[in-house]
């Protein structure tokens, strides 16, 4: 199994255990107490989620990276809820070795990439002092461009309209704005919003995996409408039926589509609700699928 499968099979295997082991991993993971704790089992999955993929992305060879991805795998099997299995005192010992020789290397890994991060810092330093020029002046005193105005519906009041827009980027031009600060000042209003309006499962993507990419922009679109000094924002209403509106249709399962619409008619549904409601529909159409499937060859 190459990296990619381990990660898209990592990925539901994230959805699918309890909140509990998704603990036991971020604390295998060393991740602050204060990131994790009280949170949500969403809000976890996606913190490990992104703390597994930077950890992925700063081991260099892609074995390692695989045993890493596999090391996760066999602590969330043998802590995940299900039958007891009887194993031999032998056998027990061997994983229990092979485990201890993983988090070895890891730990090697992590401490060989620590070491050349703290010489690259060291010559950075060292060759980065000099004294700033007029240029950089002002760079530094030029306010960093923004677009002004709400994305919103027809006769809401402060809605950013196309004329409002053009006369803003003219005014930019004018100013001595460079056009690549004043695209980087639209995509900072407007790239979010339309990704999640563009959104949809890839073909090797799990409906589940789909859904939290989905709502995990869903989130980043609020957040950036509320950060501090972004002048553009976005109505948390709008926002929530677009995400809505953009799971149906990016679901590439018609069963699942069909099944999962009358939740998504809900505006003002949860996103563990949501989740949850996937989790059961994908499963109940698995084995609908694996019925049939026998059935057919039955009858051949």
């Amino acid at each position: 199994m190459d990296l990619e499968e381990l990660q898209l099979q990592l990925e539901k295997v994230l959805c699918e255990v309890s909140k509990d082991i998704l603990i036991k991993l971020a604390v295998f993971l060393k991740l602050d107490e204060v990131k994790y704790q009280g949170k949500s089992k969403l809000s976890i999955t996606r913190l490990l989620e992104r703390e597994i993929e930077e950890q992925v992305a700063q081991i260099e060879d892609e074995n390692q990276c695989c045993v890493f991805l596999k090391k996760i795998q066999l602590i969330e099997i043998t802590d995940k809820e299900a039958p007891p299995k009887e194993i031999g005192n032998k056998e027990l010992e061997v994983l229990k070795q092979q485990l201890d020789n993983m988090e070895k290397d890891h730990q090697n890994q992590v401490e060989a990439l620590k070491s050349k991060m703290e010489e690259s810092e060291l010559k950075a330093t060292a060759t980065s002092v000099s004294k700033p020029t007029t240029n950089d002046l002002k760079s530094v005193l030029r306010r960093e461009f923004k677009i002004n105005g709400q994305i919103g519906e027809p006769g809401q009041k402060d809605k950013l309209t196309f004329v409002s827009l053009v006369r803003q980027i003219e005014s930019a031009s004018s100013k001595g704005y460079s056009e690549t600060e004043v695209i980087d000042g639209e995509k900072s209003a407007t790239e979010l919003y339309q990704q999640l309006t563009t959104i949809v499962q890839s073909p090797e993507e799990s409906p589940q995996s789909f859904l939290i990419r989905a709502l995990d922009l869903h989130q980043k679109v609020l957040f950036a409408s509320k950060e501090a000094g972004v002048k553009i924002t976005y109505d948390e209403s709008l926002v929530q039926g677009l995400f809505l509106h953009s799971l149906e249709t990016g679901l590439h399962h018609e069963a699942v589509r069909t099944k999962l619409r009358p939740f998504l008619q809900q505006p003002d549904i949860t996103d563990e609700l949501l989740i949850e409601q996937m989790n059961i529909i994908v499963s109940t159409e698995t084995e609908r699928q694996k019925k049939f499937g026998t059935a057919s060859q039955a009858r051949q």
